[in-house]
C-alpha cells in the first residue's frame, strides 16, 4: 500500500463503528442477542453487568438495597472508559446506559454502533420475572418497569443508530439485520 492509501485507509478507521453496544431494557434479549452476534462476527463480547458484578463482587441488586447507587454509577463510567480502546467488540450495555450522558458522550466520541433491542412491556415482564438478579425492581414490578420504560424508551430511540423489535423477528433475522445496517453506515462513511 502506498501512502496515500495508508492515510485514507487510517481515517477511515477511525470513523469505523468498531463496537457494538446493544441497549434496551433487562428482559429483552440484548444479552443473547449480543453473544451471538459477537460470535458471527468474531468480535469479543462484554456485558456491562457482569463486569459490574465482577468489580464489586456484588449482583447489582445488591446497590439497590444497600443504596449504594453512586458505586454503581462510577463503576459504569469506568467500564464506559473501555470504550476508549481499539478493540472491536460488542457490548451488551445496562438498562440506564442512555440516562448517563458522559456515556452517550464517550460512545458517540469512539464511533460505537448502538443497536436498541426494543422488547414488549409483557415479554420483559415475562423474562424478567424468573430472573435472578431484578436490579432493584423487585418491589411493584409491574409499577416499576412502566414507570422506567416511560423515560428509557425515548432515550434508546434518541440514542440508537439502529432499532431491532424481537416481537417480530427471529434472533437469526436480527443478526443478520444489525450487521446489514452497520455494514452500510460504515460504507456511507467510507463515501464521504
Amino acid at each position: 500500500m502506498n501512502r496515500v492509501t495508508t492515510r485514507i485507509m487510517d481515517r477511515v478507521r477511525g470513523k469505523i463503528k468498531d463496537k457494538i453496544i446493544l441497549v434496551g431494557f433487562l428482559g429483552s434479549g440484548k444479552e443473547e442477542i449480543s453473544k451471538q452476534l459477537s460470535k458471527k462476527l468474531n468480535y469479543s463480547y462484554i456485558d456491562v453487568n457482569d463486569s459490574i458484578r465482577m468489580y464489586f463482587g456484588e449482583k447489582i441488586s445488591d446497590f439497590y438495597k444497600k443504596e449504594k447507587v453512586e458505586d454503581l454509577r462510577s463503576a459504569k463510567e469506568d467500564i464506559a472508559r473501555l470504550l476508549e480502546g481499539g478493540s472491536r467488540c460488542v457490548i451488551v450495555s445496562s438498562e440506564d446506559v442512555v440516562l448517563n450522558e458522559e456515556i452517550v458522550d464517550i460512545m458517540k466520541k469512539n464511533k460505537c454502533f448502538v443497536v436498541y433491542v426494543k422488547a414488549s412491556r409483557k415479554r420483559i415482564i415475562e423474562n424478567l420475572i424468573n430472573a435472578e438478579d431484578l436490579c432493584g425492581i423487585e418491589e411493584d414490578f409491574q409499577k416499576s418497569i412502566n414507570i422506567k420504560l416511560e423515560v428509557l424508551e425515548k432515550k434508546y430511540e434518541e440514542h440508537s443508530d439502529y432499532i431491532v423489535d424481537v416481537e417480530v423477528e427471529d434472533i437469526d433475522d436480527i443478526i443478520k439485520k444489525i450487521i446489514k445496517e452497520k455494514e452500510r453506515v460504515e460504507d456511507k462513511i467510507r463515501r464521504k
